[in-house]
């Protein structure tokens, strides 16, 4: 989104970051550059997006060409359902034994010592810092990289372009591609980036909310992000007794969990009719 981009642009532009020709080059001209290779840009089926890139070492030509011989590296960020789903465990994660030259890949895939240690971030410890950030409202991002071993990006770049230039079920084609690509990733972390509300957002949501007109808000956040933004927009009112309807997996659940949550309301006192409720329901249910 903006605000993330924003956020990851204004910590870069605090170290000597450019972008020419295609080449990243990092902390000037003795640093690391990379050549761009492709962009897989967002789209809300996957719910992530991608660049591929590859060192350029120390005499090779500053060129954006792909070269078979060395490896590249897959770099991915996205909703950490989509991320999580697409990373390997550390025993399918591939490893080099000798050093490639690249700071990035050598500390990432590199173990010279047989014995050492793959210290490899666990999926429950992203999940536990995702709930802790969303709990804060933060708007959440998991990345996470894959390794592409010397000449197994040609096959990955020759079926991606074969779907661009495909005239007939090209998205389908190009899911596919992706698939391909964005897979066996190694779990790098994630972020939470303060997403604030635009001017006049809490007393619009506030006064259609009194004026007795109710309102849905549809977000791609975590469950309890969009909660905590819907009590800070306005959209629920403080104290507001919340109603879940989330993780169903066919319609029988879906109907059977309302139906317990309106007999759970006539259970309670008469007073209940001047209660005020809010209902979550993700998209999983909604699905």
């Amino acid at each position: 989104s903006r605000v993330d981009l924003e956020s990851f642009l204004t910590f870069i532009l605090q170290f000597p970051y450019y972008i020419t020709f295609q080449v990243v080059t990092v902390f000037g001209k003795k640093g690391l550059q990379y050549r761009l290779l492709d962009v897989l840009e967002f789209d809300s089926n996957r719910k992530c997006m991608s660049v591929i890139i590859q060192p350029v070492l120390k005499g090779e030509p500053e060129t954006p060409e792909y070269i078979p011989e060395k490896p590249a590296l897959v770099l991915c960020k996205g909703a950490d359902s989509s991320i999580l789903e697409k990373s390997a465990s550390m025993e399918d994660l591939p490893f080099f034994h000798e050093r490639t030259g690249d700071p990035l890949i050598d500390g990432l895939f590199v173990f010279t010592n047989p014995t050492q240690k793959r210290a490899v971030i666990s999926s429950e410890k992203v999940i536990a810092n995702v709930g802790q950030f969303a709990s804060f409202g933060l708007r959440t991002l998991v990345e996470g990289v894959r390794l592409l071993k010397p000449g197994e990006w040609t096959p990955l770049q020759k079926k991606l372009n074969e779907a661009r230039s495909q005239m007939v079920d090209r998205n389908a084609a190009l899911a596919k591609a992706y698939e391909k690509i964005e897979r066996d990733l190694m779990l790098i972390g994630c972020t939470g980036v303060e997403d604030q509300l635009q001017d006049g957002v809490p007393e619009t949501l506030t006064a259609l909310r009194e004026a007795g007109i109710q309102t849905w808000v549809l977000t791609g956040d975590k469950e309890e992000t969009a909660m905590n933004v819907s009590f800070l927009s306005g959209h629920f009112a403080p104290g507001l007794s919340i109603i879940r309807v989330t993780k169903k997996m066919n319609p029988l659940e879906c109907s059977t969990a309302l139906d317990n949550e309106l007999n759970n309301l006539k259970l309670k006192p008469q007073e209940h009719g001047k209660a005020k409720y809010g209902l979550v329901v993700d998209g999983q249910t909604l699905n």
